[in-house]
């Protein structure tokens, strides 16, 4: 049996003991907590932070797209300008090819071998109507002092030509033609007697005028070698008329003409389709039309019938 003697027992040192002991308990336990504590905010703050990136995501993924459709709209809006300005640029080279073409056919349908062969009078060497066919816009023919009304000029085209316009520059003066009538023939230098192809009115200015030939108005010739420009009057000068130059343009469609020496000498129509009782009248009609005008003969029984001429029988 052990006896604790009192004096061997440090009560401070216990209470000292147990007192560490609380101590460390306790600061582990707030350790713990605050460990604890820390772990739950570091979590919390993972969580926050991947809300954040997946919200910023979400933003950068939007700001994208809207970017992208940004860029899309302006680029189809581009691309519509660029479409724009092709087609514009291609109707612009099409009218322009179209243009060249419209010039170079008008030129192709100029006819070139064209010759003056006299006038009604002239000024001098220096004004004789060739000079309206020369080609220059600077040479002209002019009349003799004096002569201004029913002044003429004789084209020879060398050719049976089907013409569809006739082309003239004039003076911008006072001298230049008023009015003016184109006569044409077949074969012959043609007179006042001759068929009328056009009667137009000329104006001063300094530019070729086109003046159309209508070649089915009654009257109306537009296919012929000679041709005649009678400028019946000015516009008001007392002591010439001018013509700076003239111009033929060929038809655009092809003229079909018989040959002296190759035109056929008859004709044969098929027979008529009625059949007529003996002593009835019957009528008979030849529908033939062309240039020169042909001639037309009736035949029966093998022989001319005399004086018959005509379309109708």
């Amino acid at each position: 049996r052990a006896f604790l003697h009192p004096a061997t027992v440090s009560i401070t040192g216990t209470v000292g003991l147990y007192a560490t002991t609380i101590q460390c308990m306790v600061r582990q336990r707030q350790a713990a907590r605050a460990a604890l504590g820390r772990l739950y905010a570091f979590q919390a703050a993972v969580k926050l932070q991947a809300l954040f990136r997946r919200r910023q995501r979400r933003v950068l993924k939007a700001a994208l797209l809207f970017q992208s459709a940004i860029r899309r709209f302006k680029a189809r809006k581009l691309l519509a300008h660029k479409q724009k300005e092709i087609i514009v640029a291609i109707d612009m080279q099409c009218a322009f090819r179209a243009m060249m073409a419209r010039r170079a056919f008008k030129i192709a349908m100029r006819f070139p071998d064209v010759d003056a062969i006299t006038s009604s009078s002239q000024l001098g060497d220096l004004f004789g109507p060739y000079n309206t066919t020369d080609g220059s816009e600077h040479s002209f023919w002019c009349s003799r002092m004096g002569k201004t009304t029913d002044q003429f000029i004789v084209y020879d085209l060398k050719q049976l030509v089907g013409i569809d316009a006739v082309e003239l520059l004039v003076p911008t003066n006072s001298s230049a033609p008023r009015r003016c009538k184109i006569h044409c023939a077949e074969s012959t230098v043609p007179g006042n007697d001759d068929f009328v192809a056009s009667e137009f009115t000329v104006l001063p200015r300094p530019v070729w005028q086109v003046f159309p030939l209508d070649p089915y108005r009654p009257g109306h010739l537009a296919f012929a070698r000679f041709w005649k420009l009678t400028m019946m009057d000015n516009h008001g000068s007392t002591e010439h008329v001018a013509v700076r130059g003239v111009r033929f343009i060929r038809k655009k469609e092809v003229m079909v003409h018989v040959l002296p020496g190759l035109q056929p000498t008859d004709i044969y129509l098929p027979e008529a389709p009625g059949v007529k009782k003996k002593g009835a009248t019957l009528k008979l009609f030849c529908g033939i039309a062309g240039w020169p005008p042909p001639h037309i003969e009736w035949i029966k029984d093998g022989k001319v019938i005399p004086g018959e001429t005509g379309e109708t029988l």
